[in-house]
Parts: C-alpha cells; structure tokens; sequence
C-alpha cells in the first residue's frame, strides 16, 4: 500500500465501515508509512493534498516521538526560518503549529520538550 502516491482518500474514508481486524492493518501499515508521509508532507506544495494528508494521515495515526525525531534530524528541513531544537531536530514556525495539533499527547510532550513550548500554547491545540 502505497499511501503517498495513491489516492488514499476511499481508504481512508471507508476505515470506519471495515471489520476491526482490517481496520488495525490499515492503521499499522499508515504508522509503518508515517516517516514517508511526514516527509512528504513537509516537502508537499499543493494546499488542498498537504492539508489532507496532515488531518487524515499525520494528525491521527502520528503517535511515534522516534519517528518524527529522525524525520526533524534529517535533511528534509530546509526552511531558512528553522527552530533547533535542544536535541539538534528542527522545524520551521508553520509546521510546528501543524505538529502541536496531533491527536497523541507523546507526541504534543516531544515537541514541548525538544522545543521548549509554552505549556499553555501545548494545551489550547
């Protein structure tokens, strides 16, 4: 299952409709594709598909601090307007403000810590 260059959407629309077993396959398989999709999603330029990715793919299913940790250490950030983090991760003001509305609290607690943010801008998200 490729989901970055497939059309993800009818997958992703009919989760709630398939037996659970295959739900949990489905969403091992997005977690297993989560360093790609974050990826992409950083490098994605086209507004409507970069904000379908992050709301149906990242914003759920992202739940791995290691993950999103070796994807904000690689080469991939290349904004000039970079926050580096105390560990050396870095990110880009936007995608942060992106990041901090994930669905796991691990990951919302990585990213205060990593980056010092405000515990109170943490909770509102």
């Amino acid at each position: 299952m490729d989901l970055i260059n497939n059309d993800f959407m009818p997958l992703i629309s009919s989760l709630d409709t398939k037996p659970i077993q295959e739900q949990k396959v489905i969403i091992k398989e997005i977690k297993s594709q989560m360093v790609n999709i974050l990826k992409h999603f950083i490098e994605c330029t086209w507004g409507s598909h970069y904000n379908t990715v992050f709301k149906r793919l990242i914003k759920p299913y992202l739940d791995n601090p290691f993950v999103l940790d070796y994807v904000l250490k690689s080469e991939i950030i290349k904004d000039k307007n970079i926050v580096i983090g105390k560990t050396g991760a870095k990110a880009y003001p936007e995608l942060l403000k992106y990041l901090i509305s994930v669905d796991s609290l691990k990951i919302r607690d990585y990213l205060s810590n990593e980056f010092e943010l405000n515990d109170l801008y943490v909770k509102e998200r």
